[in-house]
């Protein structure tokens, strides 16, 4: 991610990682490692997400999943997130996706003021910890309000499944790769989208499983 934010993104900005291996980032200019311990609980990591708006003294925030690619520029998004804050009552912003069920959060991309979202990602910390919840959309989707989280207006977002087999037409300013599609596309053909339609030029050489037969 943060190579396409800065390349793709043209964003030259501080970006905070929170991580259990912070000299992996030591020597990239204006990156920030936030240093957690390692836990081989995945709703204990993902529930850093809210924790990184206690952090941050920032008034506004993005959020941006480690997995999440940045396609384009991300002046004009800042400055269309902003102006869609002010026109709705939430003060947290998400993209909507049909899981765990349809009209639920992507809990991985996420634009607030920071401040005014607290109380609600306050209570989104507490069910990740609670042990009920199997995801944190799946939490996120549990405690929604009518009006928090408020959905992203755009079609900026997509999965990289979606460009893959034609079903998402338009150019999308974020591609979500998931392990899962790591697993089910052949590295041939996630390399080479990734390269040639995305600029990510840094792929691991276990990138996807190899194509039958090869």
């Amino acid at each position: 991610m943060i190579e396409t934010a800065r390349r793709r993104g043209a964003y030259s900005g501080p970006i905070y990682v929170v991580t259990d291996l912070p000299a992996q980032f030591a020597s990239l200019d204006n990156v920030f490692p936030i240093e957690v311990p390692y836990s081989r609980v995945r709703l204990l990591s993902k529930s850093l997400k809210p924790m990184l708006f206690e952090w941050l003294p920032q008034r506004y925030i993005a959020y941006i999943d480690a997995d999440v690619i940045v396609t384009a520029p991300l002046a004009d998004w800042y400055r269309k997130s902003r102006k869609r804050l002010a026109e709705v009552a939430s003060p947290l912003l998400a993209y909507e996706v049909d899981v765990p069920v349809p009209r639920s959060f992507h809990g991985g991309l996420l634009f607030a003021e920071r401040e005014a979202a607290l109380p609600f990602l306050r209570k989104w910390l507490g069910m990740l910890r609670s042990g009920r919840y199997l995801s944190d959309q799946v939490a996120l989707r549990r405690i929604a309000t009518p009006s928090t989280p408020a959905y992203q207006t755009d079609t900026d977002f997509c999965y990289l499944y979606q460009k893959l087999d034609g079903s998402f037409r338009d150019q999308p300013m974020f591609v979500h790769i998931t392990n899962r599609m790591i697993q089910e596309h052949p590295p041939e053909k996630l390399t080479a989208y990734m390269r040639n339609e995305l600029g990510v030029s840094r792929i691991p050489s276990y990138f996807g499983t190899p194509e039958r037969g090869k």
